[in-house]
């Protein structure tokens, strides 16, 4: 994923390229898969020598349970030996070779080693790390059977990033397991992040896969909804000292759950492929559906007055332009609300006299899980030409980032990004362009490079008018500013085209605080195995002049 989620004065280049989030998501439609078969094969192992676990096996009786209930074949295999779990898998990727759907489920100990992850099974005798490739079984092999099937869909679930036991013995002792990439058609789901390690629960049932059973059993079954819920669900339980984590390249819609309950809001009937341009609008449809922002849905009928979705945005529309407008509960405020002065009044804006010292505190909600973090950007130089800030995130929004500690960003006197952390932009991204009028537009080109290729972003922008815009830091006046762009990446080696995005953002910039006080992002991103959305809302949190 793309890294530059993380830059709080431009908004341009969080639209850009994300970051490894919490949540990816996928957006492919898939035909009808009432009738094709479901095969699962839970595999869950506690009665460790070394470190036993108490849930693994409580876990994966009751996840065998819950699929069954919904219509999958489950095979299960508790406390099993290296040799039960590798003809188990090897018959499970026999067995979905027939077509359908194919879920693989681990919970126990999970290893990783040099970048493999390793599912280590009971009765493993590991001396040292070389033992790992012939006592535990590698994730890599189960996800080449499963690729081998060619099957629609299929699954792979690890509540398997427990603590390395071994690690003493380890050279290369690392936390939780590694990143996986996920094939064509698949969809990898981890009980937490990558290098983080997952809490084994006080109940009958690990965190993890207590919230996923929970899920499970909900009416709304979409397998995004199903994680989503989870992440935010054990995020919460483990005030995110564990985020779920996962990654998917999914070419077809698939619900966990075919009863009639679970399928009457979104019938399991076929639906054509989907194209780039209407991925494009399927993603932004699916970020805001469950939107209370009347401008949500103007934006999204704005772009495509005669979309899938049209109809359903005009219903929307009707009720949020009827109901009262919610008053915004804001902390108290750290300066005070501000008028634009005469110039500003008439819809212009001079460039920011920017100071050092100057910082500003940002809280970031992601539209999917709704989980929070909090980002500060201070000011330590100011030349002629540039605004050199220090910029610090934290996973918990009621943690305060330090922003010393942070990475390096350097823009123009415009607030034009030139350089984040380690990344330069050719010749800069075109964010603002000052002065702001009302009615006024410009577009430019940036280049950039990532370490698997070049990057070439379009951008357009147009000032939309004043508004008066409520957030945490107090209530401002604010010019609104639409943002539109799309980017081209070329791999580094074959110099093809590897992946395309499309973006979209509205930001308020308030004179009275020299900075944007909010921003709505949307982004889609598209490449060969797939499809990914982002959704965020910043708002800031306090702004702190010199």
């Amino acid at each position: 994923m793309l890294r530059l989620l993380l830059v709080l004065a431009l908004i341009v280049s969080t639209l850009a390229c994300a970051p490894a989030g919490h949540a990816q998501r996928t957006l492919t439609a898939a035909p009808s898969a009432a009738s094709e078969q479901r095969i699962a094969l839970i595999i869950g192992n506690s009665a460790y020598k070394e470190a036993p676990l108490r849930n693994p096996v409580n876990d994966a009786t009751d996840m065998a349970q819950a699929l069954r209930a919904i219509g999958f074949a489950v095979t299960l295999r508790t406390n099993a030996t290296h040799r039960e779990m590798e003809q188990a898998i090897q018959q499970f990727g026999l067995d979905i070779r027939r077509g359908g759907v194919g879920l693989f489920y681990f919970a126990g100990h999970g290893i990783q080693s040099r970048g493999t992850n390793y599912l280590v099974p009971v009765g493993a005798n590991l001396m040292s790390e070389a033992d790992l490739k012939f006592q535990s079984v590698d994730t890599g092999w189960v996800l080449a059977q499963m690729e081998e099937a060619r099957n629609r869909v299929n699954i792979v679930v690890l509540d398997a990033c427990r603590n390395n036991p071994y690690s003493r013995s380890f050279r290369s002792a690392a936390r939780g397991l590694a990143q996986m990439d996920a094939a064509k058609g698949s969809f990898l789901a981890f009980a937490t992040a990558p290098g983080d390690v997952a809490q084994d629960g006080a109940g009958r049932n690990g965190t993890y896969t207590k919230h996923l059973l929970a899920s499970l059993r909900q009416p709304e079954s979409d397998i995004f909804q199903v994680f989503s819920r989870v992440t935010q669900a054990v995020a919460k339980e483990t005030r995110e000292k564990q985020i779920p984590w996962f990654n998917s390249s999914l070419t077809g819609r698939f619900q966990f759950r075919l009863d009639g309950e679970a399928v009457q809001a979104a019938p399991d009937v076929p639906i054509a492929p989907v194209t780039e341009s209407t991925a494009v609008e399927l993603a932004f449809w699916d970020s805001i559906r469950t939107s209370t922002s009347r401008a949500d849905f103007e934006e999204y009928l704005r772009q495509y007055p005669d979309g899938r979705f049209a109809g359903l945005a005009r219903n929307r529309l009707h009720p949020l332009s009827a109901a009262p407008q919610a008053q915004v509960a804001s902390a108290t405020p750290s300066i005070a609300a501000t008028r634009p002065p005469a110039t500003e009044a008439a819809g212009r804006i001079e460039r920011p006299d920017i100071r050092v010292g100057e910082r500003w505190t940002y809280q970031v909600t992601d539209g999917f899980t709704n989980l929070k973090s909090t980002v500060v950007m201070e000011v330590t130089t100011v030349t002629d030409n540039q605004i050199h800030t220090r910029r610090a995130r934290t996973a918990l929004a009621a943690v305060m980032p330090t922003a010393a500690a942070g990475a390096v960003d350097v823009f123009n006197r415009d607030w034009n990004l030139l350089r984040e952390d380690e990344t330069e932009y050719a010749p800069h991204y075109p964010s603002f362009q000052f002065p702001l009028e009302i009615g006024r537009s410009w577009s430019g080109t940036v280049q950039f490079s990532r370490s698997d290729g070049p990057v070439v972003q379009r951008l357009t922008a147009e000032v939309a008018g004043w508004e008066r815009v409520a957030v945490p830091a107090g209530s401002f006046d604010a010019v609104k500013i639409n943002l539109r762009g799309s980017y081209r990446l070329h791999n580094d080696m074959s110099h093809r085209l590897a992946s395309t995005g499309d973006l979209s953002a509205v930001v308020w910039y308030a004179p009275a605080v020299r900075q944007v006080v909010k921003r709505e992002i949307n982004r889609s991103d598209f490449s060969a195995y797939g499809s990914m959305a982002l959704k965020e809302h910043w708002e800031l949190v306090e702004y702190k002049p010199n």
